[in-house]
């Protein structure tokens, strides 16, 4: 499991391998709370979007967004049950996060 990752800085690949921009303005290094670059696609128009996100998952049923630090990463074995994960999981909302070592799916 990763606390942190780096976002890649690859702008050529990525409009090249997924057809977006990378966006801008986002910090060399990534913690929990920081925004950092995910692509994700439309279910209803199939449209492809790079912006950025803050790293970590904020239920819609949480109180304050410091839950993030402990819902940033999911079990295989158990996304489909947590609370945390389980409605995202069942309406197939994903995205990609990019970062410097190649494509993690989100």
């Amino acid at each position: 499991m990763c606390t942190n990752f780096t976002p890649t800085k690859r702008a050529q690949w990525v409009k090249e391998k997924l057809g977006v921009d990378l966006p801008s303005g986002y910090p060399d290094e990534s913690y929990p709370g920081f925004a950092a670059p995910v692509v994700v696609k439309s279910h209803q128009s199939s449209r492809v979007a790079c912006g950025l996100a803050r790293f970590g998952l904020i239920p819609s049923w949480a109180k304050d967004d410091k839950i993030s630090r402990h819902t940033y990463n999911a079990r295989s074995e158990t996304v489909a049950e947590k609370p945390s994960y389980r409605n995202g999981w069942r309406l197939r909302q994903f995205g990609l996060v990019l970062n410097s070592h190649g494509l993690n799916r989100l």
